[in-house]
């Protein structure tokens, strides 16, 4: 098998455990280099992978001719200028979510990756949760019926600000309507496309807060469907992840991914044969009505399986399959970002125009 060498650019939470393990998981490829500055963060890269080269530098990943591809793991704000270098220096690129701050600046990057021919995705890992995949086996069968509701939310609960996060800094690009708002926008417009019209909600609740950190989306369809996504971190209880209502039958998937939870814990999937097993699926439940009783089977959920992109990214430079995640499909999750926040600001229903 053809071997590439990456660099990774980046080394907080999403580059520790989520590309890192998942590069070097993946057959193929093989983790050549990060750059980062932190003192803990390179600890924890020696420590984890010692046979990877540390850089000061973001040029030195530029530089060397022996990358084939650079995943850029970094404040959001940064994805353009250096997706920008990173291709100008005739790099294949990764870039974490959300693809872009604005769809000006992710509309210039998709025309300079097909000037200088080289690969451009985005790294939406959540289309690759074990939740999502069980949604789509109810869709695929129709099991449901028409769907009339969505609903998807990502809630959490972390009273506490992080004051040295630049999520939490007001940036541009900051804040959980990038952040969580990415992956639920995404995950709606691989299910039903894009919308008629959009109205969103946008607040600040926690004290001192200085960015978005609870929000709600509204999707409205020709077809009648509506579709809400939502998104907090003042969440006590536990909720659903998903909740489909459709003509026969309701499906509601609660709880979240386990893979997170898995690769923090510093297993690697290719630590071990026994992967799935170290993951915990996510609860779901049908529902139908007969004879005027509501009926509740438990469902067995998929487990995710977030190394698919990369070795789909693989299989994409060497054999030219098809990408998993186009740059022209995550240009519309930040459109529709900013749909949100003009929808907000002027607190009234838009038409969605991409």
């Amino acid at each position: 098998m053809n071997t590439l060498k990456i660099g990774l650019a980046g080394f907080g939470t999403g580059g520790r455990f989520f590309h890192a393990p998942l590069i070097a998981s993946t057959q193929g490829f093989q983790l050549t280099a990060i750059h980062t500055r932190s003192e803990s963060n390179r600890a924890h890269a020696k420590r984890h992978f010692p046979e990877v080269a540390l850089v000061d530098e973001y040029a030195d990943l530029l530089a060397n001719t022996e990358l084939d591809v650079i995943v850029l793991s970094i404040p959001n704000h940064l994805h353009f200028p250096q997706a920008a270098q990173a291709l100008q220096a005739g790099k294949n690129v990764v870039v974490d979510k959300p693809f872009t701050v604005t769809s000006d600046e992710a509309k210039q990057l998709i025309g300079l990756a097909k000037e200088v021919k080289k690969t451009l995705t985005v790294f939406h890992n959540r289309r690759l949760d074990g939740g999502y995949f069980t949604l789509l086996e109810y869709f695929d069968k129709k099991t449901l019926g028409e769907i009339v509701q969505f609903e998807a939310r990502f809630d959490r609960y972390r009273k506490e600000l992080r004051p040295n996060s630049w999520k939490e800094k007001p940036m541009p690009g900051s804040g959980i309507l990038y952040d969580l708002g990415s992956h639920l926008i995404d995950q709606s417009l691989q299910l039903f496309g894009l919308p008629e019209n959009l109205f969103a909600r946008l607040n600040s609740q926690r004290p001192g807060a200085e960015t978005i950190d609870d929000f709600e989306i509204f999707l409205n369809y020709k077809s009648g469907l509506n579709v809400r996504l939502g998104a907090n971190m003042l969440s006590r209880t536990p909720g659903f992840a998903y909740r489909a209502v459709g003509l026969e039958a309701t499906l509601e998937i609660g709880g979240t991914d386990g893979q997170e939870e898995v690769l923090r814990k510093g297993i690697l999937p290719s630590s071990t044969e026994s992967w799935s097993e170290q993951l915990n699926p996510q609860h779901a439940c049908f529902y139908t009505i007969k004879d005027s009783n509501i009926e509740a089977v438990s469902v067995d959920c998929h487990v995710g399986n977030y190394l698919a992109f990369y070795q789909n990214l693989h299989r994409h430079l060497t054999e030219n399959e098809a990408l998993m995640v186009k740059a022209e499909e995550a240009i519309q999750v930040v459109q529709l970002i900013e749909l949100a926040i003009e929808s907000n600001r002027q607190q009234r229903s838009l038409v969605v125009k991409i």
